[in-house]
Formats: C-alpha cells, sequence, structure tokens
C-alpha cells in the first residue's frame, strides 16, 4: 500500500470504507505500517470507554481491524507429517477403510450381485471382493447362531480384487456354500492390527444372537477395526 491509499486510511480508522474494487485488493496487500499499533490502542480505547460489562460489544470494531490485518498474512504451515499420524487405542497401527462386495451363484442361473431384498437358499454359492484403502490385515468373518467365525485372514497391500483362498494353490475364489440350517448370517470384511482370532472371540462375547451386518461393523469400530458387512438370509 501507498500513502494516502483509502484502504490502509480505512483500515488504521481515518477514512471510509473504500468501494468493492479497492477491498479485493486487500488479501494481496502488504500490512500496512502502524496497524497492529493502531489495533491496539483501539482497543485500548474501547475498553476504557465502555467499561468492562459491555466491551465486547463495543471492540467489535478492533476486531474487524484485526481479522483484516490477518488476511495478508501466509497461511501458517502444518505441524508435523499427516502421513505419521496414528490412531490411540490400538497399538499405534491404523486400519485402512475397506469395502465389501458379494456375489451369488444359484443354481443353474449366472453369478449376480448379492441382494438385500433375497432370501437364498442351501447349495448358493458366496463370493466375496474386497477393497482396502491402503496395506492392512484383512479378515473375512461370519457372524452366525450366536458364534463368530474367522473364514480366512491374509496381508493386503491395498487395492481392489476378488477374495481368494490360497494364491500358492492357483489363487482359487474364496467362497461360501449355503447349509440348510444357516438361517440368518452376516458376512463381514474387517481391516484389524489385532489378530483375528481375538478379534472374532471379543465381538462374540460383545455381540447379541442374531446381530445385523449395521450393529456388526459398529462393535467392531469400537474395537479400532473398519468394517464393511452383509446380511445374508438362508432358507430351505
Amino acid at each position: 500500500m501507498s500513502p494516502g491509499d483509502p484502504v490502509e486510511a480505512w483500515l488504521l480508522g481515518e477514512g471510509p470504507e473504500p468501494d468493492e474494487a479497492a477491498l479485493d485488493q486487500l488479501v494481496e496487500a502488504a500490512l500496512p505500517s502502524g496497524l497492529a499499533a493502531a489495533t491496539l490502542g483501539a482497543i485500548a480505547r474501547e475498553r476504557r470507554r465502555a467499561g468492562p460489562r459491555s466491551w465486547w460489544a463495543g471492540a467489535a470494531t478492533a476486531a474487524a481491524l484485526a481479522a483484516a490485518a490477518l488476511l495478508s498474512l501466509e497461511p501458517a504451515a502444518l505441524v508435523g507429517d499427516p502421513a505419521q499420524l496414528v490412531r490411540k487405542g490400538d497399538g499405534g497401527a491404523v486400519a485402512p477403510a475397506v469395502a465389501l462386495k458379494m456375489a451369488v451363484k444359484r443354481g443353474a442361473r449366472p453369478v449376480e450381485r448379492l441382494r438385500r431384498d433375497t432370501t437364498y437358499a442351501p447349495g448358493d454359492i458366496f463370493f466375496f471382493r474386497y477393497s482396502v484403502a491402503g496395506p492392512g490385515e484383512l479378515h473375512l468373518l461370519r457372524a452366525a447362531h450366536g458364534r463368530v467365525a474367522v473364514l480366512h485372514s491374509r496381508h493386503v497391500e491395498g487395492g481392489e480384487a476378488d477374495l481368494s483362498a490360497d494364491i500358492s494353490r492357483g489363487s482359487r475364489p474364496l467362497a461360501w456354500t449355503a447349509g440348510p440350517a444357516d438361517g440368518h448370517a452376516v458376512f463381514a470384511l474387517v481391516t484389524s492390527p489385532r489378530p483375528p482370532e481375538s478379534l472374532a472371540a471379543e465381538l462374540e462375547r460383545t455381540l447379541a444372537e442374531g446381530v445385523d451386518a449395521e450393529a456388526f461393523c459398529a462393535a467392531a469400530g469400537a474395537l479400532g477395526a473398519r468394517c464393511d458387512a452383509r446380511d445374508v438370509e438362508v432358507m430351505p
């Protein structure tokens, strides 16, 4: 800003408010000489004039001056590297976000996506696909009849792929064949640094029989895990 600048005069309380075009240049302008002292002086005058009881209302003009001054400052740098931040409560490790997709083969029909509004039959075969936001330990769990079982567990580097049984044996797709006693079950993909058997046992102690997918993932989240689950109903 130069001497006699209308914006500087306004900021220092020595002139009328400038037009909109002049105010648009304020962000790029350098901090006017004497603005800090003028701001502190305005605060002091308002406090002496208004008294302590109404000081917050009287200091509005001084606060506006201070806010205008802040517009010309460089943004503060972040403290620390966000990539190195970790969540508390699970030994310092971070479980990546996970998403589950399921497909089903019903008799002679083509493979189709799992439907929430469909009851399946014994002999139907379910397949699983994961999407994980980063490297971590991935577990496929099944909750049914008050029990939580670990169906599969492996380390993944992130990305999306079909869940396979053992890649050393030819990467066979992992599948669950429904039985006549299956009834209602929750299939869940969970990422957690905890051992899968320990996690399943803790969930089994926490969950009530007949739990649905939403409640299952809420319980897993309370244990520091990330979760995505589906309800599956099988009837003879």
